[in-house]
């Protein structure tokens, strides 16, 4: 029996867009988030709140439209269990006091996001320039073009895999000398503008007094470097990190 092609339409590819950011709104747009959003349209930080671009286990990241052009917009989840098991990072931080529940914490956790991202800014990291923060939402920079956010580190093709390795650790070198450890860096959260990298997520970064910063910087220097053998750079562990730490003068990397 032969069969016969329903007459039902599929859905248009914009309907199935609409649903899914729908289904995202949903999960982190209550009315306290509602309440901040507000804020920032009635004070023109923002005019329009688009779409989601990238979403994880605590947060959402939206592209939204600013008066001067597109800025992105990232809210914490305050209906997450994750960070329960992530008030270590907030720990030992005299920039802020101790949370007192969960929805303190989310709301700490954008602090921190903000206040990480000023101070790699103010020393010549390269991250996306914050604009505001309030309760649990920041405003920062869009990194992207014609209104796409750039790929990740993990999706980019490298002409010259250790150029790029240098200009990154350029980088993470300026952020120890701030006082910072990223604590989750990878090719996840790695933005690439051309050959050009940019940090993401930095709620989690700690500062060197943290008793947990050694271990989370040796973490981040691993991924870097397990991650850039794959395209040919071979360097060990410990060179990379004495680099960073201003123990070493000069690294030598060459592709493969």
């Amino acid at each position: 029996m032969a069969l016969r092609a329903s007459k039902r339409k599929r859905p248009l590819r914009e309907k199935r867009m609409l649903v899914e950011k729908s289904k995202i709104a949903e999960k982190v747009l209550d009315d306290r988030t509602l309440s901040v959003l507000h804020y920032f349209l009635s004070h023109k930080l923002i005019t329009s709140l688009d779409y989601p671009i990238a979403q994880g286990k605590e947060s959402v990241v939206f592209r939204a439209t600013a008066p001067a052009g597109f800025v992105a917009v990232k809210i914490y989840k305050y209906e997450t269990s994750s960070f329960r098991r992530r008030l270590i990072y907030l720990e030992n931080d005299p920039r802020f006091r101790a949370p007192s529940g969960l929805r303190e914490a989310v709301k700490t956790w954008a602090k921190k996001e903000f206040a990480n991202l000023k101070l790699c800014a103010e020393h010549g990291v390269r991250v996306p320039k914050p604009i505001a923060c309030r309760e649990n939402v920041v405003v920062m920079e869009f990194l992207g073009e014609k209104g796409l956010p750039y790929a990740l580190l993990k999706d980019v093709w490298l002409e010259d895999p250790a150029a790029t390795f240098h200009d990154l650790l350029q980088n993470v070198k300026r952020m120890y000398a701030a006082g910072l450890v990223h604590a989750d860096l990878s090719e996840f959260n790695i933005v690439m503008k051309g050959e050009v990298p940019y940090l993401l997520d930095l709620g989690q970064a700690v500062l060197l007094a943290h008793p947990a910063a050694e271990e989370l910087f040796l973490k981040d220097v691993r991924n870097l470097v397990w991650f850039f053998k794959r395209r040919g750079v071979i360097t060990s562990e410990g060179e990379v990190a004495q680099y960073i730490t201003g123990q070493l003068d000069h690294l030598d990397l060459n592709n493969t």
